[in-house]
């Protein structure tokens, strides 16, 4: 927060009077996803303005005409114990409460984490805990700033921290939206984010008694644990993420989002859904109401997360996957990873022989959809400095098993970031790229130009279109809209009865109804597609009616 960066942030001196209650009004000029608006003072003797405290900013007594405030929940949570003399004391029974919500705030489920302040949550020594150290610019944004200890024995920041060390005892509820319990257990949490937002977080004043700020720096983000010693040995439940096909979970992740109203969530769940439509492995999610120790802290995302335990539910298998996120080989040998890059890199595919060895390598309808799915939403958080980030690839590591990519951060999609709805991003992202397929950084790339090299999988990869632009395909009119309703209207009925507004969700029909045109013709001039239409089938699948019949028309005239 800078609060004197230009003359125009400061009023006119005006002198306060103490007891006497005030009003101001304040406009921010420049909203994007990433910006904020805090109120600062010039107290008596002060050099430079500071945040105006907490404490002393209420709402108003009344609201000018028009106006309403969203309805504010009360949620209070109880930790019951018994002790009788000479006997052991009982376990702790945790129960949190809300009041006051209204039906539209209810179609969301509700989760609750519960635990000591100080030692679960907060400072000192709770997960958002950190002392000292100052804010200082950024140095690959000057607009932004990141902190940094002043004193690399004494000050430290608990969002720096990673592992089992700095995870701490907690208890998860959650309560679906007809208020049935969903489930109620101990867990394990741990702050959550990648190396690039971790230093970006602001901890200040996270205890205070209201949802945290919309800005993504301050709307911290967390992983759950479940385990034995802190109480159930998985979380189980079939109605709390009816989208995934599990039910059955080792951890969690309650995902923040990083713009103001939650539009992010939406794309970040929306991409996922639209992967696993096109029958591909995707970890799925739900929106959900977030309150720790009774207190509302806003609208999260709770979702699975692509780890081996949860790659061991998906496929029902005992044996082990290699696994990377990201940048990091989460379960497996890293070399596996290094070996199949350095084969890909090394091998000519526009040859029947080579091509022979990435099908043996890799899913390719996989590498396919993968493409289709990025290439699609204009993923703008993808490749970064040439190499990956925010994916997942893994392979089961029986003999024959197969690599295949999935879908992790996706919330960068639909125009959000650099890319307009004309990006030609297959050419731009994935094939013209200045080093030689030897040197690439980038496994997807190095995977997906490599196949491009062969006839078959370009003709692979018009099949594969076909089957998601077609009737009743994921990426049809239909499919489109009907995944986005599914995940945007429990949401929108929640962010309206919380904030008064609800997602804008115009840009993405805007994107639905313009760039399958765009798309289809980029990938045609490609040789990914062909102007020559596949026969059409009406009803395009499922259950006939008796004397129903089918018809086959060709859409080519």
């Amino acid at each position: 927060r800078v609060l004197d960066a230009r003359a125009e942030q400061r009023s006119a001196l005006i002198t306060l009077t103490a007891g006497q209650s005030y009003a101001f009004e304040a406009f921010n000029f420049n909203y994007d996803s990433d910006s904020a608006l805090s109120i600062g003072w010039l107290p008596p003797g002060a050099s430079a303005p500071t945040l105006v405290p907490a404490e002393f900013v209420a709402p108003p007594a009344s609201l000018p005409p028009g106006l309403t405030l969203p309805a504010a929940p009360r949620g209070a949570t109880l930790r019951l114990r018994c002790f009788a003399p000479g006997m052991m004391p009982s376990k702790i029974a945790t129960r949190s409460y809300v009041s006051g919500m209204a039906p539209a705030q209810s179609a969301l489920p509700s989760v609750f984490l519960s635990g000591d302040p100080e030692k679960v949550f907060f400072g000192p020594n709770g997960i958002y805990g950190h002392d000292g150290g100052s804010l200082i610019e950024d140095p690959d944004d000057s607009d932004d700033r990141i902190w940094v200890p002043n004193n690399k024995r004494t000050d430290y920041s608990m969002a720096l921290a990673f592992g089992r060390a700095f995870e701490r005892p907690a208890v998860f509820e959650a309560l679906l939206p007809d208020g049935s319990l969903a489930g109620r257990t101990g867990a394990g949490i741990r702050f959550s984010g990648s190396a690039y937002s971790r230093p970006h977080y602001r901890l200040d004043n996270l205890d205070a008694p209201y949802p945290w700020t919309m800005d993504w720096r301050g709307k911290p983000q967390m992983n759950l644990f479940f385990r034995g010693p802190l109480g159930d040995k998985t979380f189980k439940s079939k109605a709390l993420l009816p989208a995934s096909t599990i039910d059955d979970w080792n951890s969690l992740r309650l995902r923040a989002g990083r713009s103001g109203d939650n539009i992010t969530l939406l794309y970040d769940e929306l991409v996922r859904r639209l992967f696993a439509a096109q029958g591909q492995p995707v970890v799925t999610g739900r929106p959900v109401n977030a309150f720790l120790n009774g207190q509302l802290r806003g609208l999260f995302l709770l979702l699975e997360r692509p780890r081996e335990d949860w790659l061991k539910t998906y496929y029902d298998t005992d044996t082990s996957f290699t696994l990377k996120v990201h940048d990091t080989v989460e379960s497996g040998d890293p070399n596996n990873v290094d070996d199949m890059f350095d084969l890909v890199k090394a091998t000519d595919c526009s040859t029947p022989a080579g091509y022979a060895i990435l099908r043996d390598l890799w899913d390719l309808e996989n590498v396919a959809d993968y493409a289709i799915l990025n290439s699609y939403i204009a993923s703008g958080d993808f490749v970064y400095k040439r190499s990956d980030q925010n994916f997942v690839m893994f392979r089961d590591d029986r003999p024959g098993g197969k690599w295949r990519f999935s879908v992790w951060d996706a919330e960068s999609s639909f125009g959000s970031e650099e890319h307009t709805v004309n990006t030609n991003w297959t050419q731009d992202v994935l094939l013209n790229e200045p080093f030689t397929i030897p040197n690439e950084k980038s496994v997807i790339r190095a995977v997906f130009r490599r196949a491009y090299q062969n006839p078959e999988f370009r003709v692979l990869f018009a099949d594969r279109v076909q089957r998601a632009f077609g009737p009743g395909g994921p990426y049809s009119s239909a499919g489109l809209n009907a995944v986005l309703a599914e995940v945007n209207a429990p949401l929108a009925a929640a962010q309206t009865a919380w904030l008064g507004t609800e997602p804008n969700t115009a840009p993405a029909q805007a994107w639905f109804a313009a760039r399958e045109a765009i798309q289809l013709s980029q990938w045609s001039a490609l040789g990914l597609w062909s102007s020559v239409g596949a026969p059409v089938a009406s009803p395009p699948g499922g259950v006939l009616a008796p004397g129903q019949t089918v018809s086959i028309s060709n859409p080519n005239g």
